[in-house]
């Protein structure tokens, strides 16, 4: 982006990404982000420092971890975070979220289009209009199809992409959003073909507060609780994050339950010798313990138990509290968590969860340049 002036994005870095990147000898690439960003080619939105799903936490976490993401970012960027945007870790969404938001003063939020086009219909054209909500919030919604483009290996070129885009498209603006991992990482050569995006003479490149420059009408609407991984289907059922909380998903009702037991020990210790249990607590509400359990088709039992092993450790960072009831439970719900993980993967459950839900993927998925199978 340094060689291209042209090139714009909206970035969310999640306040934990930016202090491991601080740690890790990575500090020209944060100056490289802030010098973008007062060039006008990168605007910040915030979110969650801990990447949590928000519309499963209690509101005090939920405004506990937008604080704490400020704060970290502000504290790298300066006065460069100032972010009008909010990216909701995974797209999550529930109404309750907007006074949280309006109480931070953050203007928009970018959510997936099932939030208002359940059923993917193709002529709902959800793009060319700006959405106002609940609390005086305007609201992007990012195309899905467009946007998991960049989570395959499909697109051979610049070309190639519009032409995909074209098939399912009928106006000229496009709002794309997906993991910056993608490129490159996870998707093999998508790093290059977003370069070629990037330059390609028919694309202009917006950020997202631009974007309001050229909304031609302004509608009223109230998005449904979803993220950008619901599924139709997962809507009808009354499922809205279904990798993070599935119905009949033993290991993630054990997860919730922990979770639960721990915010309710931890939070009770105001005291600043407590300080290491809060910031343990804050890291175990990270959205990616939950996600490993799924198998739709995620799965990996070291990170789901990893990731769970932190409420554990929250608790034994308070004095004397092994003999508590709380940490008795606890330490009893992890392992039958371990338990049953293990005979998930060794009988063959998850697997046959995870070959389920791929025969019904319209995408190939990728994951650390390797297809998902």
């Amino acid at each position: 982006m340094e060689k291209r002036p042209q090139a714009k994005i909206t970035l969310n870095i999640n306040g934990t990404l930016t202090e491991q990147l601080a740690a890790n000898g990575e500090m020209p690439l944060l100056r490289a982000l802030g010098a973008l960003a007062k060039r006008g080619q990168i605007e910040f939105v915030g979110s969650a420092k801990y990447h949590a799903i928000l519309p499963l936490i209690p509101r005090k976490e939920v405004i506990r971890q937008i604080e704490l993401n400020n704060l970290t970012n502000k504290k790298y960027f300066g006065r460069w975070y100032k972010p009008k945007g909010f990216f909701p870790p995974e797209m999550c969404w529930d109404n309750k979220l907007a006074s949280v938001l309006k109480k931070f003063e953050f203007e928009w939020v970018i959510l997936d289009e099932i939030a208002v086009n359940p059923a993917f219909k193709k002529t709902n054209n959800i793009t060319t209009t700006c959405y106002d909500g609940t609390s005086r919030l305007h609201f992007f919604f990012r195309s899905r199809f467009a946007s998991d483009l960049f989570t395959t290996a499909i697109v051979k070129s610049a070309d190639h992409f519009l032409s995909l885009i074209g098939k399912r498209r009928t106006d000229d603006m496009l709002i794309t959003a997906f993991d910056g991992e993608n490129l490159g990482h996870h998707s093999p050569q998508m790093d290059n073909r977003f370069e070629e995006i990037i330059e390609h003479p028919s694309i202009r490149m917006l950020t997202h507060s631009e974007l309001f420059r050229v909304c031609s009408t302004h509608k009223r609407v109230s998005p449904r609780a979803s993220s950008w991984s619901s599924r139709p289907q997962d809507l009808k059922r009354g499922t809205p994050y279904p990798l993070w909380q599935y119905p009949g998903n033993t290991l993630q009702k054990i997860q919730w339950e922990i979770t639960d037991i721990a915010l309710r020990f931890v939070r009770r210790k105001k005291n600043e010798k407590y300080n290491t249990a809060q910031t343990l607590l804050d890291q175990a509400l990270s959205s990616d313990q939950y996600w490993w359990a799924s198998a739709m088709p995620w799965w990996g039992v070291d990170e789901l138990l990893r990731g769970t092993a932190l409420y554990l450790r929250a608790i034994e960072a308070i004095p004397l509290s092994s003999s508590t009831a709380a940490s008795k439970k606890i330490h009893r719900e992890f392992s039958r968590l371990e338990y049953l993980a293990k005979l998930w993967h060794s009988s063959g459950k998850a697997g046959k969860i995870k070959r389920a839900f791929l025969r019904h993927e319209p995408l190939e998925r990728f994951f650390g340049g390797e297809k998902v199978k």
